[in-house]
């Protein structure tokens, strides 16, 4: 059989496969009560050896090498039981069961102050598990909440900006977008309302490189404005030629070579479906 019978003063453990002809058994697994041991004697009891009382002292070191013995005996069982719980072929019902006596065993042998420190320990697993699970929930609808509104308000501003497709315009700014907290005159944040900033990369008077920090509609127009960089992205940004099947613009082209590789991309794609390539 797959578990040894285990004695602990006369108390006996079976398999959880139970006998031979119990047809594959599901007996029940060993009992978490701990070993019985020898009542320990008081001061009003009789020596036996002597034939007189016990004193205090011999009840004292009668009842520790009890407790020393029991200890032991649990520490043993509680070995036993979890080297049971290692066996192969266990339903999970059979080592759920085992799990549960090895706990009971275990708080068996706590005292009050490692048990109360073991329930706490407890409860605040529990909570950091909780705590978790609803932040993990809150962030992943916050981020959602960011990433629609964001690409919502660029979509409407690429649109209104004539953009040919506003899709593009969106897949181009939302990385360097964020939602921030909207203010009163005053610097005090307004509940609830929020605004989306984008960080634009553009020059300055004198023609130096820097970043821009802009609402999304301000954004959109200093790009539709910059006709060599951004003008293959907006209507009546490109001039007609022969045979360009756009009417609209009076601008010059723009220069490809000043192009991102995105942009360039971009406007490769629209050129061909426009039939110009």
């Amino acid at each position: 059989m797959l578990w040894n019978r285990l004695f602990w003063n006369e108390l006996e453990v079976y398999s959880v496969y139970g006998d031979e002809d119990d047809n594959g058994g599901g007996g029940e697994p060993p009992p978490a009560t701990p070993p019985a041991t020898p009542p320990t004697p008081t001061n009003q009891d009789v020596n036996p050896k002597t034939g007189k009382l016990f004193t205090q002292d011999e009840v004292n070191r009668i009842a520790a090498e009890n407790k020393r013995a029991l200890q032991a005996a649990n520490k043993q069982h509680l070995a036993e039981l979890e080297q049971l719980r290692k066996a192969k072929g266990l339903t999970e019902k059979e080592k759920d069961a085992l799990t549960s006596r090895i706990e009971e065993l275990q708080a068996s042998m706590m005292t009050k102050e490692e048990l109360a420190r073991k329930d706490a320990n407890k409860q605040k697993r529990e909570y950091e598990e909780k705590l978790k699970e609803v932040t993990g929930q809150r962030d992943y609808f916050q981020q959602l909440f960011q990433d629609s509104t964001i690409e919502r308000e660029i979509s409407d501003a690429a649109t209104a900006s004539g953009a040919y497709n506003s899709r593009q315009v969106v897949n181009l700014l939302k990385q360097s977008a964020r939602l921030v907290e909207v203010t009163d005159e005053d610097g005090n944040v307004i509940p609830g309302k929020h605004a989306v900033k984008i960080k634009l990369s553009d020059k300055d008077a004198a023609g130096k490189a820097t970043v821009l920090d802009l609402d999304v509609p301000e954004a959109l127009k200093r790009m539709k404005d910059d006709n060599e960089q951004w003008g293959n992205l907006f209507k009546n940004n490109l001039t007609a030629g022969l045979g360009d099947k756009r009417s609209e613009g009076g601008s010059k082209p723009p220069d490809v070579r000043k192009m991102t590789p995105e942009q360039y991309r971009i406007h490769r794609a629209e050129e061909k479906k426009r039939g110009n390539l």
